[in-house]
């Protein structure tokens, strides 16, 4: 089974300190590079990752990527083409959706698809970048309980969010 993550581009992009205060065209390179170092979506090369973005694609000054796909919306809202995709999907389970846009997130949830918020999807991204530059090979994506301690998920999310303020001024 392969996982399809779709990330409502600004929604995320809002949502992360160390790229929010950039120029538009900068952060969603930024945006792109953090995707590409942490591979949220998981090792396994049927995974898939879409960043849809409201706009034209002739903003994007950014190089295309191998693992990271970019979508703009041109002439309709980026919540409507994500919608579109969940719709004419054959698998929409397969499909997790990154936004903290309620409306958005009922609508592809009722359809089937997952729903992370960014906070979750950011927490996740960073613990697979970790397993993956230690070396270690990611299980689903996720640390193996068994190995090193373990401390509850929203802790862990408010230790990220405090070293975040701290190291990605």
């Amino acid at each position: 089974m392969s996982r399809q993550v779709l990330l409502d581009g600004y929604n995320v992009l809002r949502k992360m300190p160390q790229l929010c205060d950039l120029k538009l065209e900068d952060g969603r390179r930024g945006l792109v590079r953090f995707l590409e170092a942490n591979r949220p979506q998981g090792s396994s090369p049927q995974n898939s990752i879409t960043i849809v973005f409201d706009g034209k694609d002739d903003v994007w000054g950014g190089e295309s990527s191998a693992e990271v796909r970019v979508l703009f919306s041109k002439g309709e809202s980026a919540d409507d083409l994500i919608k579109q995709m969940v719709e004419n999907s054959s698998c929409p389970g397969e499909i997790v959706l990154v936004t903290d846009d309620r409306d958005l997130g009922y609508y592809c949830k009722a359809q089937g698809s997952q729903l992370w918020s960014v906070a979750q999807f950011l927490a996740q991204a960073r613990k697979t970048g970790e397993i993956l530059k230690s070396g270690a090979r990611p299980k689903g994506g996720r640390p193996d309980p068994a190995e090193g301690k373990n401390i509850p998920e929203r802790t862990a999310n408010q230790i990220n969010a405090e070293l975040s303020r701290l190291w990605l001024k």
